[in-house]
């Protein structure tokens, strides 16, 4: 037996101490115990779920009903419906993972994209921003500023550029029957105009198709289809997959029909997120049109020495249709294939291992920030004076 006796020894600090009754002898007071070392433990509230797998599988039926419903209601319905408490950024990353089954479902080896743009005839601002009360400041211009030319890019995650598709404006004929034989006979052109227009085909490797609205419509989807899909050699056996965005002349019943029949897959862009996952949109376009801007302000240039040279009134001359033609196949032609391959890495729509040594050059390091379409070039003053 034991009891705690007083201090009647003289032990240090005057701590207590155990008598043992038999043998009438001091015992020494326990160790205090060691604080435990870390994070203390949270008392309140339930324990966090212990995680079982770094990687969580999808099922075959979960992706089956996911591919199901995607192609009756669209990607935004399908994110909304299976998987609706994703952030941002989960929801994205999702989405690319629904284009990857799709892929893999359709035994797809090859991805393409088209997007249309419009490219100006001049790049020069016609408005300026000063102060009220201030006097107005006119901006010499060749007359074209609303003119401008519909091109339709399309490239595959190989780093294949195809030709250009390109719709300029063209004066439509007050005649029905003379309007239903040019767009049969000359791509929607009169007879005169298609005389130079023809050539231009072959010799910038382009199709060209006009229009009172310099824009895309249903018929030329259907011609573009026809020119790029049709004929390839493989189009019984191999699929391939088309994305585009939402504009409705893509997205007709004789377009889908046509493009069922020759064996491609058409999936749609979500609306207002093509910035983000379209590799037109991501890595083409800005350096596409950072060239184009390039060349016009060489045209700019060549006429300001020019006038000064024959000591002429200065006056702005807008480039012609032949130009601006010229000028995109040639910005288009002269486009790196790196440039074209890291727009389909970046949207996750490409197998990185079977295409890395391709891969050697970044997003950024194809743009440069100081050609930028929205960034002014400076201009000696000596040169507009």
């Amino acid at each position: 037996m034991y009891l705690l006796a007083p201090n009647t020894l003289s032990l240090p600090h005057s701590q207590p101490f155990f008598i043992c009754m038999a043998e009438n002898l001091p015992v020494p007071p326990a160790s205090p115990r060691s604080r435990p070392t870390g994070r203390p433990v949270c008392k309140y509230g339930p324990k966090k779920k212990r995680q079982q797998h770094h990687n969580l599988v999808c099922s075959y039926q979960e992706r089956h009903d996911v591919i199901q419903y995607y192609g009756t209601h669209g990607m935004g319905a399908t994110l909304s419906k299976f998987y609706t408490n994703l952030s941002t950024t989960s929801r994205e990353t999702q989405r690319k993972k629904i284009y990857q089954w799709l892929v893999k479902k359709a035994h797809i080896a090859v991805v393409y994209n088209a997007d249309q743009t419009a490219v100006n005839y001049e790049y020069l601002p016609t408005k300026t921003i000063n102060d009220v009360g201030e006097k107005t400041s006119w901006v010499k211009c060749g007359g074209k500023t609303k003119e401008r030319v519909t091109a339709m890019v399309l490239a595959n995650s190989a780093g294949t550029k195809h030709p250009l598709f390109l719709i300029p404006r063209t004066t439509k004929s007050k005649v029905k029957a003379v309007v239903q034989e040019n767009l049969v006979e000359r791509q929607g052109f009169g007879k005169r105009l298609w005389e130079s227009v023809e050539p231009m085909e072959a010799k910038f490797n382009c199709r060209v198709y006009g229009n009172p609205t310099a824009w895309w419509n249903g018929s030329i989807s259907l011609s573009f289809l026809e020119f790029h899909f049709s004929e390839r050699p493989d189009h019984d056996t191999k699929p391939v997959l088309l994305l585009w965005d939402d504009f409705s002349a893509h997205w007709t019943e004789e377009v889908v029909a046509y493009a069922t029949s020759i064996n491609v897959v058409l999936v749609m862009f979500p609306p207002r997120f093509t910035w983000i996952c379209q590799p037109a949109d991501v890595a083409w376009n800005r350096p596409l049109k950072s060239r184009l801007r390039d060349k016009w302000i060489d045209l700019l240039r060549q006429q300001i020495r020019r006038s000064k040279t024959m000591k002429t009134q200065f006056k702005v001359q807008a480039p012609s249709r032949a130009i601006v033609i010229s000028w995109i196949t040639s910005v288009w032609t002269d486009l790196p294939e790196s440039t074209i391959i890291n727009g389909f890495r970046v949207c996750d729509l490409l197998m990185v291992k079977q295409l890395k040594p391709l891969m050697t050059v970044a997003v950024e390091a194809v743009i440069n920030p100081t050609s930028d379409i929205d960034n002014c070039d400076e201009i000696n003053e000596s040169e507009l004076l």
